[in-house]
């Protein structure tokens, strides 16, 4: 009686793995994503790419009026992407961050070919315009570019770009080269003249 019992659990069980093995190899295995075929510059990377999330940077009101804004990088996704249903992939990133006093808003990095990509702020309000930044034949074709800027606490940042504007909620948006953004106008100071500019920057 004890070995009936053992053969049949046998039996159960060998009946169950194979069930298990049908339908896993039955299942539609995704296709892998092709090699890269446009990688994104170092030179986007350098402005756009090349932090990691838990970084924050923390920012003060030229006006006095508001508290310190601290925006923070909470995650990258992306690497190969394909654009063209598997044809072809381009080298992207998509950066989410928040805000504790402005809105908070996404960076979308995208390669083009291997000399050209850009990328485009957006608010996380959809349908209020973004902020564009091309960089075409080895540099920057739109937005403006600075050697070297003075922002409101009286630093100088060099290799400094500005962000094409067409969004309500960010102007004057500046990020120098392996810094990130150094100032910016908000929603809440732009329409005084005023500007957020950084003080400080940590690693969570």
């Amino acid at each position: 009686m004890q070995l009936a019992r053992g053969i049949f659990s046998t039996k159960s069980l060998l009946v169950i793995i194979a069930f298990l093995f049908f339908n896993i190899s039955c299942k539609k295995v995704p296709r892998p994503l092709p090699k890269i075929t446009a990688h994104l510059s170092q030179e986007i990377k350098d402005y756009f790419v090349n932090y990691s999330p838990g970084m924050c940077w923390v920012y003060k009101d030229s006006l006095g009026k508001n508290g310190p804004d601290t925006i923070e990088l909470t995650s990258i996704i992306g690497g190969n992407l394909s654009t063209d249903e598997g044809i072809t992939s381009h080298e992207g990133y998509m950066m989410m961050y928040t805000s504790n006093r402005t809105i908070n808003f996404r960076i979308w990095a995208l390669a083009n070919s291997d000399s050209s990509g850009g990328a485009i702020l957006y608010p996380s309000i959809s349908g209020e315009g973004d902020l564009e930044a091309n960089y075409t034949g080895n540099m920057w074709s739109t937005g403006v570019y600075y050697d070297s800027l003075r922002i409101a606490s009286g630093k100088i940042y060099h290799n400094v770009l500005k962000m094409q504007e067409g969004c309500p909620y960010f102007n004057n948006m500046r990020i120098a080269k392996d810094t990130g953004i150094v100032a910016f106008s908000g929603l809440n100071n732009a329409n005084q003249g005023g500007v957020f500019y950084l003080v400080s920057r940590f690693k969570k």
